[in-house]
């Protein structure tokens, strides 16, 4: 009968080395496979979140109806075609916002008229909670209404210019309509302007519009950007938005 003899220390010290390499080569697979799998939920979460981003720069405004020459991702009413974009973000019950246009709004027409600017409307309607009404909403709504019409500019000025003395007073319907005659809104044109302004046909879009005052954290009207860049409040007289205009071309 024969009896085994104890492994040689060599040998078994070579088996022990051959183990521990298999054990070490299983755990850089391992760490291999984990390493990419983290770098594929990186990769997944960066192109979502590029894509979300992405989205929500160019997602439509959510409105059934927007006036002629809104823009469809933001709400603002554009006017001209220059190459400098001036965004306005006020409420037509603001007195400060009639401040500004009575102080800007002919060399704002000017840019306009030689291609200097696109001038970006967002018109607001976030006085109508404070002061209990809604008169920033119907007068948001009746401008772009004026807008279908080709009137948007004038109509603007005129909803401004005829602002009551007192806050919170608002705006009567008949004089919503009453400035659209004034402004040159006639015949067929017209009707169509006073049934959009008694119908409220925008509601939705004010209301997206006052999503993106949210987004773009707009505490304050008016508030004014060029190019991107907030005016500073000193600039806001017809000088200073020429300077900035012609520093951003």
């Amino acid at each position: 009968m024969s009896t085994s003899r104890p492994e040689p220390k060599r040998v078994a010290r070579e088996r022990l080395a051959e183990e521990r390499q298999k054990q070490q080569a299983a755990e850089q697979a391992r760490e291999r496979r984990l390493r990419l799998l983290v770098i594929g939920v990186v990769v997944l979460l960066v192109v979502g979140i590029a894509g979300l981003v992405f989205w929500q720069q160019n997602k439509p405004v959510e409105a059934s109806a927007i006036p002629a020459g809104a823009d469809p991702k933001t709400g603002a009413i554009r006017v001209g075609t220059g190459s400098v974009g001036v965004q306005f973000w006020e409420d037509f019950q603001c007195p400060a916002c009639a401040a500004f246009e009575e102080r800007v709004g002919e060399t704002v027409d000017e840019l306009v008229a030689d291609d200097s600017i696109t001038a970006e409307y967002y018109l607001l309607t976030f006085l109508d909670a404070n002061l209990g009404n809604d008169s920033s909403l119907r007068a948001a709504n009746a401008a772009g209404c004026s807008s279908d019409a080709g009137k948007f500019p004038e109509y603007h000025a005129k909803v401004y210019a005829n602002q009551p003395a007192e806050e919170g007073a608002g705006f009567t319907d008949e004089q919503l309509l009453q400035w659209g005659k004034d402004v040159g809104i006639e015949g067929d044109a017209y009707s169509e302007f006073e049934t959009c302004v008694q119908d409220v046909t925008y509601r939705e879009w004010t209301q997206a519009v006052g999503q993106e005052q949210a987004g773009a954290n707009i505490t304050s009207t008016p508030t004014v950007f060029v190019n991107g860049e907030e005016l500073p409040r000193e600039d806001y007289t017809a000088e200073g938005l020429k300077k900035a205009v012609e520093n951003a071309s």
